[in-house]
């Protein structure tokens, strides 16, 4: 004791020992003293700051694996020996409970070692680091055995790992254990150590006026306030075990406005504020709650999963509000996967998609949150409590639309908040306006779309996907036109056509929304089944003109058979093409053609194959007479030589200056 502060020099050399200390009020190596029944020991100054074990007897018995499991439980380790006096400590409180630990047995308390890895060779339980202390009797099972226990005499020795003993918890310093379901001012007086014995168990003793002792007599766990001597709370059921975990407490004084009682959840471990506590008290990483996976004992780390908090159950049939208080803007992103069927005749394309809209409702809060790139699935129980945005398919075809799938999920897991430290659920809440939703729908269905065929089979259809906000959320729901976004993932060429330009028409208001796509058809298909044959059908008609005048059926059969054979080709053709669509320039070629092929019919039938002659009279004169020769010569027919001109230069020029025409048409609409 002094009679003056002391400076903080003074104070370090005194905790480290290079002072004696001696106070200029009292000193106790210097005072007299009288003894009533204390035993006097004189130890070295040095001795006061080697560090030494603080080692608690838990007087009841288990496996090593049981006794490993209960010091973790109490932010502790099994106790192992480093120092001859830490030995002649640990026996000193083994001796204590002799008659408790297995009194007919010398073997009492277990030691935190094992030699399982390499026999012979001692380490921590949990660590490859070897023990540089060990006190094995001259004679002992250490190399039959994995695990050590001490006996009373202080000596160690080897023991079978299933046997039960006595456990001795190391506990550090530093370390200590949190109440939390009570209404401290303070984190600090939520904290709590495992001190000495009381009624023959360690007790719990927080850092300023609570205690919790074992009571014996009823076989519950009490906590007093010492301050005023009286029992606040007391364990609801009889138990033996330690008050470790979330439990059911009786209040037995009026507590954190509480009435005398009533029943609070209070729970005592050393869990941190980024672990999930255990029902049991076990502390495992955040990450691992809520994860479909049994990572607690109990299974209590998947239990009460859910994810929504709501603050009012009827407020789902409301949509939320904007950021600013305006409209809230749905964020749309649109992604076709499939085209599986084009429908040419009816005008209609058969198609797989998936739409997701992505919004912030303030009113929420979240939990169990995954800050992964899928974000976290939301079960239907939790979808349940959200509002859901509607919206109407209006080019439909038939009402033909099916839903595959559907699911919610809440994206990121921003600014999360840890309750306070008085809460006994440690899950940290996720804000709604700083973690978006998002609605994700898969369907199967067949829109309409017009089909511009005039430049058929050279056309490109602009086809859609129409969607529109119902009527009573206009000025309250809007679509995010600016952030929408649209993706074709499935295979862009098929057996008609190929799919390119995907985009979004922005200019329809804030309440519709239409995603358009090209089908662009494949003309080879159409020119190797369409125009290549009836070119050739008509070049076979053609060469039909240059028969003999004289085979009129060869000529006739031939010509009628071409123009059958393309009107076959015509109507075919006509027949996967929509009836009611106006002329196209593909039916301007079957008719220029077909027309052609009727006029060679007409020149093959209209043509006079009979040649007309004229006779010529030749006067020969003799000696006594003239006589007359009669010579015919043939004379070439009007349709003769009209037939010559058609076939090497009309039907030519004709064929030439119609393609011209018709392909100059095709490549303008193009």
């Amino acid at each position: 004791m002094w009679n003056r502060p002391l400076h903080s020099g003074e104070i370090g050399a005194l905790a480290q020992c290079r002072s004696s200390g001696r106070g200029n009020v009292f000193s106790s190596d210097t005072a007299e003293f009288e003894n009533f029944g204390v035993k006097e020991k004189w130890v070295d100054i040095l001795d006061l700051c080697r560090p030494v074990q603080h080692n608690l007897i838990l007087p009841e018995t288990r496996t090593v694996e049981e006794s490993l499991d209960m010091c973790k439980l109490l932010n502790a380790t099994i106790a192992v020996p480093a120092s001859p006096l830490d030995n002649e400590s640990l026996q000193n409180d083994t001796i204590a409970f002799a008659d408790v630990c297995l009194p007919t047995a010398s073997w009492k308390v277990w030691l935190g070692i094992s030699d399982a890895e390499e026999d012979g060779v001692w380490r921590r339980f949990g660590s490859s680091d070897r023990v540089t202390y060990t006190n094995f009797a001259p004679v002992n099972a250490a190399s039959s055995y994995s695990c050590a226990s001490m006996m009373v005499n202080g000596f160690w020795d080897g023991d079978l790992c299933t046997n039960k003993r006595c456990t001795s918890c190391h506990v550090e310093p530093a370390d200590y254990l949190v109440v939390r379901g009570l209404c401290f001012e303070s984190e600090y007086r939520s904290r709590f150590r495992v001190d000495e014995y009381i009624e023959g168990r360690p007790f719990f003793r927080g850092y300023y006026d609570l205690v919790i002792v074992w009571r014996p007599e009823v076989k519950k766990w009490v906590m007093i306030n010492t301050a005023s001597n009286s029992t606040l709370l007391r364990t609801s059921s009889v138990t033996k075990d330690y008050p470790l975990g979330m439990r059911q407490w009786d209040v037995v004084s009026e507590v954190c406005e509480v009435t005398e009682g009533d029943v609070l959840m209070v729970s005592l471990s050393h869990c941190s504020p980024v672990h999930f506590m255990c029902r049991s008290g076990h502390c495992i990483p955040r990450e691992l709650r809520c994860d479909f996976r049994y990572d607690c004992r109990d299974g209590s780390d998947e239990s009460n999963c859910h994810v929504v908090e709501v603050s009012d159950e009827q407020q789902r049939h409301i949509p939320p509000s904007g950021p600013d208080g305006g409209p809230l803007r749905l964020r749309a992103a649109l992604v076709i996967s499939r085209i599986a069927n084009i429908d040419d005749i009816n005008m209609a394309i058969t198609l797989e998609f998936q739409f997701t809209l992505t919004w912030t409702d303030r009113r929420l809060r979240f939990r169990h949150l995954k800050d992964t790139k899928n974000g976290t699935i939301l079960t239907e129980a939790d979808a349940e409590k959200l509002w859901r945005p509607r919206y109407q398919l209006v080019n439909l075809e038939g009402g033909d639309q099916k839903l595959l799938a559907q699911s919610f999920m809440v994206n990121g897991a921003n600014d999360g908040t840890t309750p306070d430290f008085n809460s006994v659920d440690m899950d940290v809440r996720y804000p709604g306006a700083m973690n978006e939703l998002s609605m994700i729908q898969r369907f199967t269905a067949r829109v309409t779309c017009y089909f511009h065929l005039y430049s058929y089979p050279f056309d490109i259809q602009h086809c859609s996907i129409d969607l529109r906000l119902p009527t009573e959320h206009e000025g309250y729901v809007a679509f995010s036109l600016s952030d929408a976004e649209v993706l074709y993932t499935g295979p862009r060429t098929l057996s008609t056509y190929t799919i390119r330009d995907e985009r979004i028409d922005r200019s329809l208001g804030p309440s519709a929304l239409s995603v358009y796509f090209d089908l662009h058809r494949r003309q080879g298909v159409i020119l190797f089944s369409t125009f290549l044959p009836s070119g050739m059908l008509l070049l076979v008609s053609w060469a039909t003109l240059f028969l003999g005048l004289d085979a009129l059926n060869a000529r006739a059969i031939m010509s009628l058979t071409t123009l059958l054979v393309l009107y076959t080709l015509f109507s075919n053709m006509s027949r996967s093409l929509p009836s009611g669509a106006a002329i196209k320039l593909i039916d301007i070629w079957f008719f220029v053609i077909i027309f052609l092929l009727f006029v060679n019919i007409l020149i093959h039938i209209f043509v006079d194959n009979k040649v007309p002659e004229t006779t010529n009279r030749i006067f020969v004169k003799g000696n006594t007479q003239t006589n007359s020769i009669s010579v015919v010569k043939p004379q070439t027919s009007r349709s003769v030589k009209f037939l010559k001109v058609y076939r090497l230069i009309g039907l030519p020029v004709i064929v030439v200056l119609f393609n011209i025409l018709f392909w100059s048409a095709v490549f303008l609409e193009s």
